[in-house]
């Protein structure tokens, strides 16, 4: 396995689902929402989410969570 997107509204169970699926395979989890939003809830700009995404995301990486893609 390389690449899970587990999208959902909030409170669906995603970030546990991902933990957990996490912990099976040995493949660390990448939150969406902890790249996209600063502290205070404070959107990222696209260019910043992107880096940022880039840098979170090498090559091969496993479960990736979010409640929605900019």
């Amino acid at each position: 396995m390389q690449r899970v997107l587990v999208m959902g509204s909030s409170g669906s169970g995603k970030s546990t689902f991902a933990r957990r699926l996490s912990a099976m395979t040995g493949i660390p989890t990448v939150s969406i929402d902890a790249l996209f939003w600063k502290p205070g809830w404070i959107e990222s700009g696209r260019d910043e989410f992107e880096r940022r995404m880039t840098e979170a995301a090498p090559s091969s990486f496993g479960p990736t969570i979010g409640s929605s893609l900019v």
